[in-house]
């Protein structure tokens, strides 16, 4: 079986990681991660995988990770943008320097990469872009204003690209997800009473787990899906469907 080239950013976080040890060993990884020292340890674990320590968000270094992947690979097959942020705050105590950091980190980042993945894509007339949005961006949340915001943006982003680029062999899709048991998230469920509620909100009854969006990521990037695109799947435990407590 002919391997894959995957480039996947936020490598070392919750979901990238269980990402990475789906892909793992079948296919040329290359890791991407503004973390110096999980970035090594994901290294060590994974070798033979390219690593670059950088910021997504700076056009040079996102086209220098393609550049240097074009150079030993000789094509680049898809790519998992699993980087994001979770900011809870009623409006009225939202600073302008939260709403900038959020659309940035979330929306403005996914731009940057997509566009940098795209010159070899178009290239070779093939591959699969991964974005995330929420479950937050299609269902009413209390103090998800600015999140929400941003990840309704990937999804139009995710519509429109996939419409613009259908035709040229390069498939983009996005996933949903609920809440799910990450480093990032932590402090949404750490405690048992606030797992207790969250687990409560979605009817399935449980948080997610990183495999439980790994595996969506895998299916997405899948060729043999190849008339799936600009499309949003909620891996999200009912969450997003629900409009009355899960339990009555």
């Amino acid at each position: 079986m002919t391997k894959k080239t995957y480039i996947i950013s936020g490598a070392t976080g919750g979901i990238g990681r269980s990402v990475v040890s789906h892909l793992y060993p079948n296919n040329n990884l290359i890791f991407v991660s503004k973390n110096k020292e999980k970035l090594a340890l994901l290294t060590q674990e994974y070798p033979e995988s390219l690593s670059f320590l950088g910021n997504v968000l700076d056009p040079d270094f996102m086209e220098n990770v393609v550049a240097q992947t074009g150079e030993k690979y000789s094509s680049l097959d898809g790519y998992v943008h699993c980087i994001g942020s979770i900011l809870l705050k009623p409006l009225h105590l939202t600073s302008i320097a939260d709403w900038q950091q959020t659309i940035d980190l979330n929306l403005t980042s996914a731009f940057v990469a997509t566009k940098a993945v795209l010159k070899p894509m178009l290239s070779n007339k093939k591959g699969s872009i991964v974005l995330f949005s929420s479950v937050a961006a299609n269902t009413g949340m209390m103090n998800h204003s600015v999140i929400a915001a941003a990840k309704a943006g990937i999804e139009g982003f995710i519509k429109s690209t996939a419409i613009t680029y259908a035709n040229r062999g390069i498939r983009i899709n996005g996933i949903a997800p609920g809440l799910v048991e990450t480093p990032l998230s932590e402090f949404l469920w750490k405690s048992e009473t606030a797992r207790k509620a969250s687990e409560g909100m979605h009817p399935v009854g449980r948080l997610g787990l990183p495999e439980d969006i790994a595996k969506g990521v895998v299916f997405l990037l899948d060729e043999q899906n190849s008339w799936l695109t600009g499309q949003i799947i909620p891996i999200d435990g009912g969450l997003g469907m629900a409009r009355v407590p899960a339990k009555l």
